[in-house]
């Protein structure tokens, strides 16, 4: 998968994610307005109750507006009779069990509801989260794989798998460097100390054989004495490693290309364009 496929599959998971963040916030909105009218209701119909109105008769919204009216006015209680204990206040003012059933299984059903869009909502971070640390990842790969291709490389893939542990991002995101937090190399430094590394020279340009067969370490030059270098380039000098080493100014124009300081003219006559 590419990078910009990554990053437009992860756009959709963000859109995605704002709008599942949405629907929970709505549904909480709309549990606290049930909440509400669940506990107006709750005091209306204990007020019912006790003053004796059925709430389903055509006069109840008049005998309650007279309730209203007369709240002001303490009822009087008749005594009670002797003997007997007096009801208890408010006894028989419960709401209607079919009200509140409703209402008891509306609210469950969201409180399902909001739990399942929890889940969903960290399942789809812990998916992002993942994603974001494939394209980390590729996005490193990318970075490292195209300055070996730079430097000549033949094998980059493979050398990227045995040495792409030690190469990390910077917090940017951005900056790729090798080595410890305590003494990071940028990209083209490291690789070009892989270059001169017994183990891994042989994956770059400049390797050759003695006659056992047997290959042998290449040539080297010092990085800051490159004669293909625009900086420091010497046309005598440079032809005389042409005419002598072939392979070494291959090398050392691959080294010079991977800093961008390459002498176009030079490249030309080591066949590089």
């Amino acid at each position: 998968m590419t990078l910009e496929e990554l990053q437009a599959l992860l756009q959709q998971k963000e859109a995605l994610l704002e709008e599942t963040s949405n629907k929970v916030q709505a549904l909480e909105r709309t549990r606290a307005g049930l909440l509400g009218d669940l506990q107006k209701r709750k005091g209306v119909e204990r007020l019912a109750k006790a003053a004796g109105i059925d709430l389903e008769a055509d006069d109840a919204e008049d005998r309650i507006a007279e309730l209203l009216s007369e709240k002001s006015v303490p009822p009087k209680q008749p005594p009670a009779p002797e003997g007997k204990p007096p009801e208890q206040q408010g006894q028989g003012s419960t709401p209607s069990s079919a009200v509140e059933e409703a209402m008891r299984a509306q609210l469950a059903s969201m409180q399902r509801q909001m739990e399942g869009l929890t889940e969903k909502l960290k399942q789809s971070e812990k998916e992002k989260q993942r994603e974001r640390e494939a394209r980390l990842q590729e996005y490193k790969r990318s970075v490292v794989i195209q300055e070996l291709e730079k430097a000549g490389c033949k094998r980059p893939a493979h050398v990227f798998a045995l040495q792409g542990g030690n190469f990390r991002l910077l917090d940017d995101e951005q900056t790729v460097v090798y080595g410890s937090e305590e003494n990071p190399v940028n990209v083209s430094d490291a690789i070009s100390n892989l270059e001169k590394d017994d183990e891994y020279s042989i994956y770059f340009p400049g390797v050759v054989a003695t006659g056992s067969g047997l290959v042998t370490s290449r040539s080297s030059a010092p990085i800051s004495d490159n004669p293909f270098m625009k900086s420091t380039a010497n046309a005598t000098r440079a032809s005389e490693i042409i005419n002598r080493d072939r392979a070494l100014a291959q090398r050392l124009v691959q080294q010079a290309r991977a800093r961008g300081d390459l002498d176009p003219i030079l490249a030309k006559a080591v066949g590089y364009q």
